[in-house]
């Protein structure tokens, strides 16, 4: 029989690779248990932006740098609750899923804010996304009790594992690519609104016999901005916003189209810019300070360009004489205590995309929610004007503007507008002052009734440009009756009569000191 001896170091040798193999094995064992004890949630995620007012307009971006994602941003779900006050957000990676809730808060002052409601946890995914590849091979193995030695592994050719690590790649940029632009079109804003009316002068002015102009826009109603035509079906406005608010940088570019447009644009703009309302470069500071820079519209006054967002159709004294509409510039909003902002700019001038002298205008605004049912805007705007724009060249032009606004219940709502504008030339200065009043009260369910009353004293013929001794003081008395019969659609019918101490308007072959006319409208906005 043949026996064996073996020498102690022998018995290292032979014994040592086993012991390594068995600690190895014991570690991983431990390893898999301490993974397995871990929790599946962690509270990593933050709320990094929250868009939006009302919970279907809600927009959410989450900071994940601190989950061991592959990304550092990732765009939220948001899934709004019955209550309209409370809302989920979900996001998934492919490794990961992020969930979380939010609520709306109530501020004392007016308002409200959306806010995260807890934390955000994160679940690791138990079905991680898969190539097509991969599920066929899984698809193919064997199970456990028939699974391949590890021989026969390891001699796979090599060809087909870097097939499979090629399409698992190309995969994950794919999904990738989708992310980051499912993450862009969730995080932009498009907005839009078109209007058209039918208007009639009682006048009866003289038909248009040329296409209106922004130099010559034909008007048949006289002292009037947009709604100019006498007896005809006209389109008048239709502007696209798309807009980018989130993130340090943003953008925004707002395109319209119209005759509204074109006086907007008016004769002082390039070609190239002339349905172009704003086009607008943002940066986000982290104390809250925003910088713009471009072509934005003007901060004075109460009405806006677009019709949707008035309680009138037409658009007042103190809007189309007294305010510019648009500046191209830079501006600075400062926020203080979410009650007050401060705004300052530097633009080139009043609607003209380039500046006719070497003097720039600066502007300034104070905007202060005085409390929940109140908010005051004060601003000014000042500069040197050339002759192209101003009276006889060189004079300062300013306007100061006041706009207070109070809501009195859900039914009822007023505001007013009060400005002054003054041309302080060489020569002399010349002003006016005017002021507009506004009551909106909603009679039911999508109807509602808007009187607005204006006046201005244009003693030296500024804002009016007619040439009266001693110039013109005019009245305005305006009432809205307004039906949203569906979701961003609404008519209008308005009767409006303008009035002056003089007798600027036309009537068939003489002159009238007044002017009425009655108008239907239709709105449409998303």
């Amino acid at each position: 029989m043949l026996k064996l001896k073996f020498s102690s170091i022998q018995t290292v040798v032979l014994l040592g690779p086993l012991f390594t193999l068995s600690s190895l094995v014991a570690n991983a064992t431990t390893k898999n248990a301490i993974e397995a004890s871990r929790p599946a949630v962690e509270d990593c995620a933050i709320v990094k932006v929250i868009t939006g007012d009302t919970c279907p307009r809600l927009q959410v971006k989450l900071d994940v740098s601190r989950c061991g994602d592959s990304r550092k941003t990732v765009a939220a779900k948001v899934s709004c609750e019955a209550s309209g006050e409370s809302a989920s957000i979900a996001s998934s990676s492919d490794k990961f899923e992020y969930r979380g809730r939010l609520v709306i808060k109530r501020r004392w002052w007016g308002g409200s804010i959306w806010e995260p409601s807890g934390t955000i946890s994160r679940t690791r995914r138990e079905t991680p996304l898969l190539s097509n590849a991969v599920r066929r091979e899984r698809a193919d193995r064997p199970t456990n009790s028939m699974r391949p030695p590890v021989d026969a592994i390891l001699d796979m050719p090599r060809s087909t594992e870097e097939s499979i690590r090629a399409e698992q790649l190309a995969e994950q940029e794919a999904q990738d690519k989708n992310e980051k632009l499912l993450s862009f079109l969730t995080d932009l804003t498009v907005r839009g609104s078109v209007d058209l009316y039918y208007g009639v002068n009682f006048n009866g002015p003289t038909p248009v016999k040329v296409i209106p102009t922004a130099a010559n826009n034909q008007s048949q109603n006289l002292y009037r901005v947009f709604d100019t035509a006498h007896d005809s079906f006209q389109f008048s406005y239709a502007h696209l916003m798309m807009e980018k608010p989130s993130g340090p940088v943003g953008a925004m570019i707002d395109l319209a189209y119209g005759p509204a447009m074109q006086g907007v644009s008016g004769v002082l703009t390039d070609a190239s810019q002339m349905n172009v309302k704003q086009a607008v470069l943002r940066y986000k500071f982290e104390n809250g300070y925003r910088l713009e820079a471009g072509r934005f519209v003007t901060h004075l006054g109460y009405e806006v360009i677009e019709a949707n967002e008035n309680w009138n159709y037409s658009r007042g004294f103190l809007f189309g004489f007294f305010d510019p509409f648009w500046h191209q510039g830079v501006k600075l909003m400062m926020p203080f205590e979410d009650t007050l902002v401060a705004t300052v700019l530097v633009v080139n001038g009043w609607n003209n995309s380039h500046d006719f002298n070497a003097s720039k205008n600066v502007g300034a605004q104070i905007a202060w929610q005085a409390s929940e049912f109140t908010s005051i805007c004060a601003n000014i705007l000042t500069g040197q004007e050339p002759a192209v724009v101003g009276q006889a060249g060189g004079e300062t032009k300013s306007i100061y503007d006041l706009v207070a606004t109070y809501k009195a219940n859900d039914d009822l709502s007023l505001a007013m507008n009060a400005a002054y504008i003054t041309f302080a030339a060489p020569t002399g200065g010349v002003s006016s002052v005017g002021t507009s009043l506004y009551l909106h009260y909603v009679l039911a369910a999508g109807w509602s009734i808007t009187p607005r009353l204006e006046w201005v004293d244009d003693k030296d013929n500024l804002v009016f440009g007619a040439a009266f001794g001693g110039g013109q003081t005019m009245t305005s008395y305006t009432l809205t009756l307004e039906d949203k019969f569906a979701p961003g659609l609404a008519w209008r019918a308005e009767f409006r009569r303008d009035q002056s101490s003089k007798e600027p308007f036309t009537q068939s072959s003489w002159t009238s000191a007044v002017q009425e006319t009655a108008t239907a409208a239709l709105i449409g906005s998303f």
